[in-house]
Formats: C-alpha cells, sequence, structure tokens
C-alpha cells in the first residue's frame, strides 16, 4: 500500500506539471456567446411579453463555466463543463412563475435537456443540444453579456481538506437505493481521496489537482459488484475537469460521464 502511494503521488505529480491537451481541455463553441434558441423538437419557439411590455426572446448566454437564460417563461441556468461533443451540465435553481402553453412545455423540453448533459451537434452556424428525449436548435446572437464568468483559469477553493456530499451520478441520484445515515462523499485530504458510496469499505487514492482538472490515482471499489461505485470510479479516474459554483457545488465532467456533489459545509438540495 505505501509503495503503491508513493508511485501514484509522483506519477500525479508529473501529470500536473505536463502540459495540457485532449479534446476535453478546448473550450466549448458555445462559450462568450449569446445564443437564440430557433426550434425545440423541430418546432419554432414562441417569446413572451415581459411585464414591462417587450417582447422576451428566449435565449440563453454561455460563459466559461456558466449558462443562463429562459426557454420563454422561467430562468434557467447552471454550471457546465465541455468534454468531446457532450455538454455536462449541473442545473441550478430556477424562478418558480406559471407558465402556460406553449412556453411552459418549451420550459419543461429544454430544461430536461440540460439536466440530461447533452450532446452538441454543429451545422453551419446552428448548434444543435439533444438529450433528455428532445432537441434544441441555437443560433448565435451576439457575443455573451458581460457579467457571464471570463474566460480566465478556475477561480474555486483548492479540494484539499474539502468533504462532498456525493449528489448525482451520470444524473441519477445517490439517494434512491438506501436510507443513509450519512451521505455518500468524496473526502479530499492534502494528497489522498476517499470514496464512500455503496461499497460497505470507502475506496481510498491518491490525487492532484491542476488549475481545473483532478488527476486521481484510486485503488479499484472495494466491492466491484455495486455499479455506482465503478462509475464514479471510472469518472474520477478519466481526469476530469472541476467546475465549482458559489453555493458549494462541484461538478466534475469527463470523457466518462459526470458527478454533482455539494461541498457538506453549505447547503444542498433534499
Amino acid at each position: 500500500m505505501k509503495s503503491f502511494r508513493i508511485a501514484a503521488i509522483a506519477a500525479l505529480a508529473g501529470a500536473a506539471c505536463a502540459p495540457a491537451g485532449g479534446t476535453d481541455l478546448v473550450a466549448s463553441p458555445l462559450a462568450g456567446s449569446a445564443w437564440r434558441i430557433a426550434t425545440i423538437d423541430g418546432t419554432p419557439v414562441v417569446g413572451r411579453r415581459g411585464d414591462d411590455g417587450e417582447d422576451t426572446t428566449p435565449r440563453f448566454a454561455f460563459g466559461w463555466r456558466s449558462y443562463g437564460g429562459n426557454a420563454g417563461c422561467n430562468a434557467l441556468g447552471g454550471l457546465y463543463a465541455q468534454v468531446g461533443d457532450r455538454l455536462y451540465t449541473m442545473p441550478g435553481p430556477q424562478t418558480a412563475m406559471a407558465c402556460g402553453s406553449p412556453h411552459g412545455d418549451q420550459e419543461a423540453a429544454a430544461s430536461a435537456i440540460f439536466a440530461a448533459s447533452p450532446v452538441v451537434g454543429r451545422r453551419g452556424e446552428t448548434f444543435r443540444l439533444s438529450g433528455g428525449g428532445h432537441a434544441m436548435e441555437l443560433v448565435r446572437i451576439g457575443p455573451a453579456p458581460g457579467n457571464v464568468d471570463p474566460p480566465t483559469a478556475w477561480q474555486g477553493t483548492a479540494l484539499s481538506g474539502q468533504s462532498f456530499a456525493i449528489h448525482e451520478v451520470d444524473g441519477a441520484r445517490t439517494d434512491g437505493m438506501r436510507l443513509w445515515k450519512t451521505p455518500p462523499r468524496l473526502r479530499f485530504g492534502s494528497s489522498e481521496v476517499t470514496m464512500a458510496l455503496d461499497c460497505p469499505r470507502p475506496a481510498k487514492g491518491a490525487f492532484v489537482q491542476s488549475s481545473e482538472h483532478l488527476h486521481v490515482a484510486m485503488l479499484a471499489p472495494t466491492c466491484p459488484t455495486e455499479a455506482r461505485d465503478r462509475r464514479l470510479a471510472e469518472i474520477r479516474g478519466a481526469d476530469p475537469r472541476v467546475v465549482s459554483g458559489p453555493n458549494g457545488e462541484l461538478l466534475l465532467a469527463s470523457a466518462k460521464g459526470w458527478a454533482i456533489l455539494w461541498n457538506e459545509r453549505r447547503d444542498r438540495p433534499k
């Protein structure tokens, strides 16, 4: 065990110093722009008249780690990280205004798309987000407004010394299998990470955080029959991107999938 820990930390330290590469390090083509929703499920979207009498165009703006906008009614938004052709997302709270048809239907479809971490496709200047049984086409209308997050280095708190409750793995909530005395969690020490999910005994390994990436060398789950432990281990083992939100939320996204976590020192969804 000791020899594994020394070798793993040395290998990870080398990876952290290596030059960045790979398609997952390329900024999303949506980043830095505002996009009008042209269609949802092949049907042109309908705007609505706001309280000020002006028509509200259904649109979304993308920063480099967050997105926000509307599909004709309430404000929607959250964190995201594009890896390959997947736009992995962590939707946040939204406003709760009642919406009749067709605006409510548009919003429900858009919410389902983002919650499913959609596949991104492109045809000319039109981008298509597909997921959750729906598809949405976006057309660029200009640069994103100045209040979106900029293309600078990740600004979140370092993971060392933090403990996070595991809320979702690949879009499925972790509390659907058992009643937990304590929530499933990832704990980060100075160089060691511990995962406790479905396996009776936690799995442990070494980690290094470099900029917005997490490099992990972790032992296999202690009970390989538990599917969620295997999936989270695969996500961690693929050098996931790390996106941190202002309320203790954390998105891990890699070519193997995504996980949503909440800092145990902050409020999290019930």
